[in-house]
């Protein structure tokens, strides 16, 4: 997913989103860069996010019957590099899916990682259909 940069015309992504769950009832999982915040504490800079957006934006999401899967990691996936004021930092990159997805995935996580290179953190989605084995540890003989 890549979300429509102009504020302006996101709009038509919520509408193509939609429209997409509107012609599919197969389980589905949505992630990437949506260029929307959900809400107000996902989003770090001089200037608040408009509220109405992110409301457009759950919107849309419950419109679709996508949740937000969470993440482990860096709570803001954007940042645009500047210093002081000018600092804005924003969780805009998610993965989110609907319930049979998270039924037959129940163990997903997604984790935030690390990058020196980019503006965007990239997010990874780990898929599993059992939980994760915990280790105690090496077995003593």
């Amino acid at each position: 997913m890549y979300g429509e940069p102009r504020v302006e015309h996101r709009h038509r992504m919520w509408s193509a989103l939609s429209g997409l769950r509107a012609v599919s009832s197969e389980s589905w999982l949505v992630c990437g860069d949506f260029n929307e915040a959900m809400w107000q504490h996902e989003h770090f800079s001089r200037s608040p996010r408009s509220e109405n957006q992110m409301l457009l934006f759950r919107v849309c999401l419950e419109d679709c019957e996508l949740m937000d899967l969470g993440f482990s990691g860096t709570p803001f996936t954007y940042d645009n590099g500047q210093h002081g004021d000018r600092n804005v930092r924003v969780r805009l990159d998610r993965a989110c899916a609907d319930e049979a997805f998270k039924e037959i995935f129940p163990f997903a996580q997604v984790v935030h990682l690390a990058s020196s290179c980019f503006d965007h953190a990239p997010i990874m989605v780990r898929l599993a259909h059992v939980e994760p084995r915990r280790t105690m540890g090496a077995p003593r003989y």
